[in-house]
């Protein structure tokens, strides 16, 4: 945490201001994964759980628990701390409500790789719980959170610390962060729906991470890259949002290729990020502008020398000092093939720091170009 306050200061220093069946007996096990005993909550089975801790208790690495929906919604907070699948019947009907809890976490997960698939998790408070489900381990194993709903959370959904995760074919909406991705990286985050939350994706200092597929509309920030660097986004719908569709902030190295950034207030925004590559995209009727990129050259240096300091004993050396790269992108405001100019921001502040002169930042533009504007918009479907 100390860590992202230094790189904030440098940025507002140098800156400024500017989201089956129903018996135990008769149905079909369907995990292909398994390699374990299965264990039953719910149902009409004989020798079934009533509360799904009790049986998450009783299981061994590699276990299923399987949870039948006629008992939902289950009102309890879970600790995983083995290697398991948990698994609901629907994710339309096994709920899991956070109405009352007091846990700081509705689902807790500790295992080094758990698979958590069809349930709906819903009604978390923030005052109370600060995670719908939270991941946590430094091991590098993989979970898997497919195929699940997040729906009226006022907390953070899902929130990783964790490596090597798969989070994929979910739906989050009406939740106040939906997906946060906290340190960590190489995550596979594909083809999930967001829609109508305050934080849809966040990335905080998060890195190789392939983000694939996924639609995000009506969220206030959609997409928000932290301290993030060598990030694959591609084939994202962002489309009709309240704010914006990408911020990148303090961010190198990502690669941005077809993406739909469409009927936004504005399309992308790079701050203190440098040395992404922007390439194929489709930036069409974004209300305010397309694109600005906002920069200082200090900015730069201050950062490579942090990124150096912390990270040279690894053998790894991020460097901000490249220039971002736009290529072929389509640009509903551009009818030309000549290059598109780039609203490049660059505000001065080397004056202010010798003479210690007060006031408002004089900004200097020096735009970028998109030198070979696509002249019709690529079929991207997401």
């Amino acid at each position: 945490m100390k860590q992202k306050w230094f790189v904030i200061g440098i940025i507002l220093l140098f800156v400024g201001s500017g989201f089956i069946s129903t018996s135990a007996q008769n149905f079909e096990k369907i995990s292909p994964t398994s390699r374990g005993n299965w264990l039953y909550v719910g149902g009409t089975g004989p020798g079934n759980y009533s509360r799904i801790q009790d049986a998450i208790n009783e299981s061994q690495d590699g276990d299923t628990v399987f949870v039948f929906d006629d008992s939902a919604p289950y009102y309890e907070s879970l600790i995983i701390n083995k290697s398991i699948t948990l698994m609901g019947e629907n994710k339309e009907t096994t709920i899991i409500d956070g109405t009352g809890l007091t846990a700081e976490a509705m689902i807790k997960v500790t295992a080094i790789t758990v698979t958590i698939t069809g349930f709906c998790f819903q009604n978390c408070q923030s005052n109370i719980t600060y995670w719908t489900v939270y991941i946590r381990n430094s091991l590098g194993e993989q979970h898997h959170i497919t195929q699940n709903i997040f729906r009226n959370n006022n907390n953070n959904a899902l929130y990783f610390i964790a490596m090597y995760s798969d989070i994929s074919n979910n739906t989050f909406y009406n939740n106040s962060a939906a997906l946060l991705l906290d340190y960590g990286g190489n995550h596979t985050v594909e083809h999930n729906v967001f829609l109508n939350n305050d934080e849809s994706i966040g990335l905080y200092e998060c890195h190789w991470n392939t983000i694939h597929g996924n639609k995000i509309a009506n969220s206030s920030i959609p997409l928000l890259i932290f301290m993030s660097h060598y990030n694959n986004f591609s084939e994202n719908i962002l489309d009709g949002n309240n704010h914006g569709g990408l911020d990148s902030i303090a961010s190198s190295k990502n690669i941005f290729y077809r993406n739909i950034f469409s009927n936004n207030q504005y399309g992308m925004t790079l701050t203190a990020s440098q040395g992404n590559t922007i390439m194929e995209n489709n930036f069409i009727n974004n209300s305010d502008y397309q694109v600005i990129s906002i920069s200082h050259p200090l900015v730069g240096v201050g950062l490579s020398l942090y990124y150096h300091r912390q990270y040279v004993r690894n053998g790894s050396f991020f460097s901000l000092l490249g220039r971002n790269k736009w290529e072929a992108n389509y640009w509903s405001d551009w009818n030309s093939s000549s290059p598109r100019p780039i609203d490049r921001v660059i505000y001065f502040w080397s004056l202010r720091l010798l003479t210690r002169i007060t006031g408002t930042p004089y900004p200097i533009r020096l735009p970028q170009y998109d030198w070979h504007p696509a002249q019709d918009p690529y079929d991207i479907r997401g």
